[in-house]
């Protein structure tokens, strides 16, 4: 895709990619409804399960689940409070599985009752549902089964007693495995419907390049880094001059590849840090950081790259490019629709200009005048 340039694409994911940017940000949506369930399980532990076992809990399970009763309120203020950002809510997520693996373990070891372990059945199933990340789910199954471990190893005892929640924690695992699956891809397949409805609203069909709106939402963002930057941000507005010609002796069909190839070789020749897009009809916008290339520059480029793409093509050679720029310094305060005006105003006066020239100044067509727009 065209509309999402490289500076956009660096602001966005420098350090993670697009899908992990998603996992993230669901992990961190996950974040307090998990604290807080896993802070309502340590209440239970610490009232209710005595009331229904009719036995209190020792004094190392009390501690160890009163910290993390303590540790799950913390985490949950942070998340309502905003204060975990979307990076750190796997490993938030990890802390709390290691609470509660540890908490699991203390107390099987005080209770020496292995059927305690339907904890860590349910614990590896809850981080199948919330932890996205691979690697980030695979440490926390670890850290389950550590734990699960260093209880059987401490209470010793008869294989038989223990290879039934071997098994259980075993199939938990593959539950686990299949929900965290299933959960990434309805997240790759809701990532993909959302691109294509971004992509829909800001590209342009015909050309791959932004549409307005999309010059719209990064022209003025680019505006945005220009200024924070100290740095000019120029414009370059692109018409086709002769299409209307081409449409009238070779068809519509010719005149909209005659676009594409215009859109193509605006895009080669613009650098890739700048926003390319079809204002409409026969116009195109190059918006970039610093001053950019002298309108006569831009057009001989764009012409011989058509022309060497397109040697001895009858409908391009009836085309002719006209550009104008416009700059906004560093201290100017105009916005982007300013820009796009002063380059809008300066094209229209160097096209006059090439249309009274003779030989006009840029042509695709070295042996005959091209015929231009009325």
């Amino acid at each position: 895709m065209t509309v999402p340039t490289a500076w956009v694409r660096g602001a966005v994911d420098d350090v993670a990619g697009p899908e992990q940017v998603s996992y993230d940000a669901d992990a961190a949506s996950s974040l307090l409804p998990a604290s807080v369930a896993l802070a309502g399980v340590f209440v239970a532990m610490l009232v209710l399960h005595p009331l229904a076992f009719g036995q209190a809990s020792g004094a190392v399970t009390t501690v160890v689940t009163v910290v993390g009763l303590a540790c799950c309120l913390v985490m949950a203020a942070l998340a309502r409070a905003g204060r975990i950002p979307p990076d750190r809510a796997h490993p938030a997520l990890l802390a709390l599985a290691v609470v509660s693996a540890t908490a699991a373990a203390a107390h099987v070891l005080e209770t020496v009752d292995p059927q305690e372990s339907v904890a860590f059945v349910l614990l590896v199933i809850a981080v199948g549902a919330v932890m996205l990340q691979r690697s980030w789910f695979v440490a926390a199954v670890i850290v389950v089964w550590i734990g699960w471990t260093i209880d059987v190893a401490s209470l010793g005892g008869s294989p038989r007693v223990w290879t039934p929640w071997m098994f259980y924690l075993g199939v938990a695992t593959v539950l686990a495995t299949v929900v965290h699956l299933l959960r990434r891809r309805s997240l790759d397949l809701a990532s993909v419907a959302l691109e294509r409805a971004l992509r829909a609203a800001t590209e342009d069909s015909m050309t791959g390049l932004a549409n307005r709106r999309g010059l719209a939402m990064l022209g003025s963002e680019l505006v945005a880094v220009g200024r924070r930057h100290s740095d000019a941000v120029h414009c370059a507005f692109l018409d086709v001059d002769g299409l209307k010609g081409v449409n009238d002796h070779y068809g519509h069909e010719e005149g909209d590849r005659v676009i594409r190839e215009v859109a193509r070789a605006l895009r080669a020749v613009a650098r890739e840090t700048d926003v390319v897009a079809r204002w409409g009809g026969d116009e195109f916008v190059v918006v970039g950081l610093g001053p950019g290339v002298p309108p006569l520059d831009l057009e001989n480029r764009v012409a011989d790259r058509i022309a060497r793409e397109n040697p001895a093509d009858a409908a391009l050679s009836h085309v002719r490019i006209s550009v104008g720029r416009a700059m906004l310094e560093p201290w100017d305060n105009g916005d982007l629709e300013r820009l796009l005006w002063l380059a809008d105003k300066d094209m229209y006066v160097r096209r006059e200009r090439q249309r009274r020239s003779i030989p006009p100044v840029v042509t695709l067509d070295r042996t005959q005048p091209p015929q231009h727009d009325d």
